[in-house]
């Protein structure tokens, strides 16, 4: 969080600096607290917390979601029996993230109120890492690559079918067409979507939106 750093001509306002990093239980509270109501990184990947910095973890097959069909038994016999669940491991490591910013004690001593060095240090670190993180799993959910075939579409260089072109798009389609495609992978419907306000603000007022309702 925000550094104690005795003799430094850098200002908590100039977000440069280096140094041992010094936490304070008090900043740590600002820094846990601080709104990220706009940040939509984790309603795609979730955090999962962890005790240790890597590790290994279980990985699950399938198998419960195909069919039986030799499940028939006459009376008096037994059960067929099946084969259990597969499992492999896997492994992560989680990378650390950390800045720092200098704090003098010029500053503490002479800034007037409301400004708050270490405070505002705080937060204009939280936020950096905050959206630093929110960039990464932005990235990860639009690189066409991360998907399987089927699963992606490109409508960048199409015109036609932007969604702002409300003569040839069919936004509700596109997003049925999708819905399809990972059903009939997983058999399971899609259950959030993140749609960018310029891009919302232009579907709210499409025709073929307001036909459907």
């Amino acid at each position: 969080m925000a550094r104690f750093d005795r003799g430094k001509t850098l200002s908590v306002y100039q977000p440069t600096g280096t140094g041992n990093v010094h936490i304070d239980a008090v900043l740590t509270e600002i820094s846990l607290g601080w709104p990220n109501n706009s940040l939509v990184g984790e309603q795609l990947f979730p955090a999962v917390g962890v005790r240790k910095q890597s590790d290994k973890y279980y990985v699950f097959g399938r198998e419960a979601w195909l069919p039986e069909v030799g499940d028939y038994r006459a009376p008096g016999t037994e059960a067929n029996e099946i084969p259990g669940l597969k499992l492999s491991l896997d492994s992560y490591y989680a990378q650390e993230h950390a800045l720092q910013i200098p704090v003098t004690d010029e500053e503490r001593e002479n800034v007037d109120s409301p400004l708050s060095p270490d405070r505002d240090g705080t937060e204009l670190l939280t936020s950096k890492i905050l959206l630093s993180r929110e960039v990464a799993m932005q990235t990860l959910a639009t690189t066409i690559a991360n998907f399987a075939s089927g699963l992606s579409i490109d409508i960048s260089a199409v015109s036609a079918s932007q969604w702002n072109t409300y003569a040839t798009s069919d936004p509700i389609g596109m997003v049925r067409t999708g819905t399809r495609a990972v059903h009939a992978k997983v058999f399971m419907e899609p259950n959030t979507a993140v749609i960018p306000y310029q891009v919302m603000s232009q579907l709210e007022d499409h025709p073929r939106h307001h036909r459907a309702h």
